[in-house]
């Protein structure tokens, strides 16, 4: 599945009748938690179908991107209360890509306030989060909109 740009985050439609199959094709940026809404629901021992991207991005690749890896827009289970156990069992599993890359881990001393993967800074102009763009390569081909 393409991968979709994830604008608002906010509740989607996930009170509507459950369905046997979800299927997943929105990306969180990285974030999770409370405030993003879910699809679905998925009917009790429903399926779910997702494609993940290849990688993971962070700062390794733009520091506008808001987490350490990414993550799928979670689906909500008809009937689950706050508290349950859920089961999942990995029905089929495929490699869709021919090649895969990540950042190397390393953590770059002045591009941010604490963790580097969600309070990202520019070291130029101190702008938090800022927008990026990539120009030519290495370690400072990610570049500040900003502040270039």
């Amino acid at each position: 599945m393409a991968r979709a740009a994830v604008k608002n985050l906010g509740p989607t439609s996930a009170g509507g009748p459950p369905q046997d199959v979800v299927y997943v094709n929105e990306y969180t940026g990285g974030l999770i938690g409370p405030g993003i809404g879910m699809l679905g629901p998925v009917k009790s021992g429903g399926r779910i179908r997702t494609s993940t991207p290849p990688g993971c991005w962070s700062p390794m690749i733009t520091p506008s991107f808001m987490g350490g890896h990414e993550v799928t827009r979670p689906v909500a289970v008809a009937g689950a209360e706050p508290g349950d156990a859920l089961v999942i069992r990995l029905v089929k599993c495929r490699n869709i890509s021919t090649a895969s890359s990540s950042g190397v881990g390393d953590h770059l001393q002045g591009r941010y306030n604490g963790d580097p993967f969600v309070a990202k800074v520019c070291p130029g102009c101190g702008a938090n989060n800022p927008e990026s763009f990539i120009e030519g390569i290495g370690p400072e081909a990610v570049r500040c909109k900003v502040c270039g």
